[in-house]
């Protein structure tokens, strides 16, 4: 890799000598996190954590010129400081929520470090890098607020791309890329998960905003411990179509659809032991409008994820969005990423299992959206330049049986939830949201511009559906204050 950044460089610099021109990014997070508390198990364990303050500076640099660029970007000191440590079992939280410090173990990741070489004919960049496409719905870099929450991770991988263009005017980009994951929803380098996967990507977008888009990904997944592995290919088209309606008024239609095929032995069944096919689908659309003269604004998201209706059949039809991908900010990020990250713990626990059942890490899903529809309309307004409101709902349905893994196999299938009780219905529950953004405005000094704090206070209010109630409360109150400075 050394080598082949050396070769770019050179390549750029060919003809024209390279110019340094740094320029660097940081954003400070500080945030303070209240939330309920819940059981997560039928076992007598709660969450545990209600207030936490946690920390992350994301650092980066990039020094070159229009012909060569070298980019770094770092998340340092990132973690829980203050507070309660969450008390779900076990240590398969990646938000690290069972520890205390800025100095533990994971609190320092790498997110960029590449060399990006404008050549004649095509654009090639090599290293290490962040991942997005579309609405973030698969392919997500974590660098875009959600409506509500934060966002916490990020897919990071090892990329050699290469971007070309049939006219150098032309509104339509090639795309090819070979990428080696080292981290993503489905695997961690760090835990023993090779990831190799080719990419193939069609851009077309104009002046106008109109865009269109196919992804094509062939991924290759071995789990280097267990000799397992996942097989599979993805497609995944996106588009944007911005509509003028006035001088100040903008409606943009957006939406994603991806489908997913292949096989695996990660996980297996009764009926399929040897290994089971992968088929399933989501998809993800976007509404906006924007009257600028007024500073308004009203947007209407909404997603499907396909479900499995027979766990234990030889198909598994279960689709996960990226966990970056925002929806409220409650019940899938805090409520059912708990009670998964519970499930997989118990699982794992030689008191229940002589032996782990396969492809059990995958169980965790960090709060992502997933086998599940969902509707979100969401209000907003920036009435002063320092001043941003925003308000939204957001109500889900189950696409599959509604049931927690370990309760639901000692039921003998039956769908059981979290609480060990038998479920019915597809209703998983509806919040209200709001935020409020202070600050963030920019102030020119003497021809420099000087961008203030912000500070972001939000809530969210969840009513869980019928089949998650039980012992406990039915209605889950989070509050967040975060202070961000940005340069």
């Amino acid at each position: 890799m050394t080598t082949l950044i050396l070769l770019l460089v050179g390549l750029a610099a060919a003809n024209d000598p390279i110019e340094i021109k740094p320029t660097a990014s940081s954003e400070h997070r500080l945030t303070a996190t209240w939330l309920t508390d819940f059981p997560i198990d039928a076992e007598g364990n709660d969450y545990g954590s209600e207030s936490l303050y946690t920390h992350r500076w994301r650092a980066g640099a990039v020094v070159g010129n229009p012909k060569v660029q070298l980019i770094h970007e770092w998340d340092l000191f990132t973690g829980q400081f203050l507070g309660q440590t969450w008390a779900v079992p076990g240590e398969a939280d990646a938000r690290r929520r069972h520890l205390t410090g800025l100095t533990a173990p994971g609190a320092f990741k790498p997110r960029k470090a590449s060399v990006l070489a404008n050549v004649p004919g095509a654009q090639i960049e090599a290293g290490l890098v962040t991942s997005h496409w579309g609405l973030g719905m698969l392919a997500n870099n974590g660098e875009q607020d959600p409506w509500f929450g934060v966002s916490e991770f990020g897919d990071r991988i090892i990329r050699m791309r290469i971007t070309t263009r049939p006219a150098a005017d032309s509104p339509l980009s090639i795309t090819a890329a070979y990428d080696r994951v080292v981290e993503d929803d489905m695997a961690r380098w760090s835990d023993g998960q090779w990831v190799d996967q080719g990419v193939v990507a069609l851009l077309y977008r104009d002046d106008l905003g109109r865009t269109l888009g196919v992804y094509g990904v062939g991924r290759h997944q071995q789990e280097l411990e267990a000799q397992r592995d996942t097989k599979v290919g993805v497609l995944d088209v996106y588009g944007a179509l911005p509509v003028r309606l006035g001088a100040d008024q903008v409606l943009t239609l957006s939406a994603e659809m991806a489908g997913v095929r292949g096989k695996t032995n990660r996980a297996t069944t009764y009926a399929s032991p040897d290994s089971i096919a992968i088929r399933s689908a989501g998809a993800t659309g976007l509404v906006s409008y924007r009257h600028e003269a007024h500073r308004i604004g009203a947007h209407l998201a909404a997603g499907w994820a396909s479900g499995d209706g027979d766990p234990d059949d030889e198909v598994s039809h279960d689709f996960t969005f990226d966990r970056d991908f925002g929806v409220g900010m409650v019940l899938f990020d805090e409520y059912l990423g708990a009670i998964d990250a519970a499930a997989h713990h118990t699982l794992i626990d030689p008191q229940y299992s002589g032996r782990p059942p396969d492809g059990i890490d995958a169980t965790v899903t960090e709060g992502a959206f997933r086998r599940a529809t969902f509707l979100q309309p969401i209000l907003e307004a920036d009435p002063m330049a320092w001043l941003k409101i925003r308000v939204g709902g957001a109500i889900s349905w189950a696409t599959g049986p509604i049931g927690q893994r370990f309760y639901t196999y000692r039921a003998g299938g039956t769908p059981t939830n979290h609480h060990n009780q038998a479920t019915a219905g597809y209703h998983l529950g509806s919040e209200v949201d709001w935020a409020l953004d202070l600050g963030g405005n920019s102030l020119e000094i003497n021809g420099r511009s000087l961008r203030f704090p912000t500070l972001v206070v939000t809530g969210g209010h969840a009513w869980l559906g019928e089949a998650l109630q039980g012992p406990g409360p039915d209605r889950l109150d989070m509050y967040r204050l975060m202070l961000r400075t940005r340069m």
